[in-house]
């Protein structure tokens, strides 16, 4: 598993509401935390080795549905490409053709052949196996997990957060007790400090293909 574990996370922090925290606790802040980053970036940052079926869009650049460690197989219908003239991104979020040796004269002649160098249109028409996700979890990823442990720990240790969880509960969006008056909103999904450190890590994914 590429996450840091909960003893990682903890050595990392300063924040005495979660380093103070029995491991029970720390362990399900960690998972809430991880989950919360899987819904903001829309990939998961672990590793699997295997085979994933892809729409092709017909064209000669394919977006993929993750990220991609390592390609080892790819095969599309009706044609005979291999991995040796296709090329994963540096992010590997997509793949492309590499270029041909011989200039623009043979890459024109392979694509009015039969045999073109195109993702072909279609369900399920192309197959890449290899390790999908990511062997190690990127460096701004295990601040955000770590940060968002924070932020909850901190939050469930203040003296409000019993009155605002049962206002929340019963439905209720303003509370009053004694000199304290409080709107009560629904909490972000991620704060803003591990939105910034994981804008660059939101997976937009591949569309379907054209018919």
């Amino acid at each position: 598993m590429a996450y840091p574990t909960r003893a990682d996370l903890i050595a990392a922090s300063d924040v005495a509401e979660l380093t103070s925290m029995t491991v029970p606790q720390q362990d399900a802040l960690r998972v809430v935390a991880i989950n919360a980053v899987e819904r903001f970036t829309g990939q998961k940052f672990e590793s699997y080795v295997g085979t994933e079926v892809i729409d092709g869009r017909g064209g000669a650049e394919l977006y993929l549905p993750r990220h991609v460690e390592l390609l080892t197989g790819i095969t599309v219908q009706g044609t005979s490409i291999d991995l040796t003239d296709v090329t994963l991104s540096a992010r590997g979020d997509r793949l492309h053709f590499t270029p041909l040796s011989g200039g623009y004269a043979v890459e024109a002649m392979r694509e009015t052949a039969f045999d073109s160098r195109t993702f072909r249109s279609g369900p399920g028409t192309v197959f890449l196996t290899g390790t999908f996700g990511w062997l190690v979890c990127p460096a701004e990823v295990r601040e955000a997990i770590r940060i968002e442990m924070e932020v909850a720990a901190v939050a469930d240790a203040s003296q409000l957060s019993g009155i605002v969880a049962s206002a929340r509960r019963l439905g209720l969006k303003d509370i009053a007790q004694g000199n304290l008056r409080a709107t009560v909103g629904q909490p972000g999904e991620i704060s803003p400090q591990a939105t910034l450190l994981l804008a660059d890590f939101v997976w937009h994914g591949a569309g379907g293909y054209l018919s």
